[in-house]
């Protein structure tokens, strides 16, 4: 006896379409009761790529000062990662800490640079 494959296609994938789906198999026979029954979940985790950043400085860029370069990207999932790399030809690269997410979703992040 041929197995059948019932497949849902969704499109236009949306964040709110993440969450659990349930596939259930039922048999019934003629009368329609049910003989037989399985089930499986399978967990939909829709993926959103983070937006062009925003940047900001925060300070006075003065010698002998701090500043404060601040990076923040409209909320992608899962949460974005960010790095800030000073070109050549003094490359260095640093590792910034997320700050959180604010009031409208996005998150932000800040690298502390100490002009010396």
């Amino acid at each position: 006896m041929p197995s059948r494959n019932v497949s849902l296609r969704l499109q236009d994938l949306q964040e709110k379409d993440s969450g659990p789906y349930l596939c259930s198999v039922n048999l019934q026979d003629s009368q329609g009761t049910v003989r037989g029954h399985s089930s499986k979940t399978l967990e939909l985790n829709v993926l959103v790529p983070p937006a062009p950043p925003s940047c900001r400085l925060r300070g006075v860029p003065h010698v002998g000062t701090n500043v404060t370069l601040r990076c923040q990207s409209p909320r992608s999932k899962p949460a974005a990662q960010y790095q800030w790399v000073r070109s050549p030809p003094s490359s260095q690269v640093f590792f910034a800490p997320v700050l959180g997410e604010g009031p409208s979703g996005d998150t932000e992040s800040a690298a502390g640079v100490e002009e010396r």
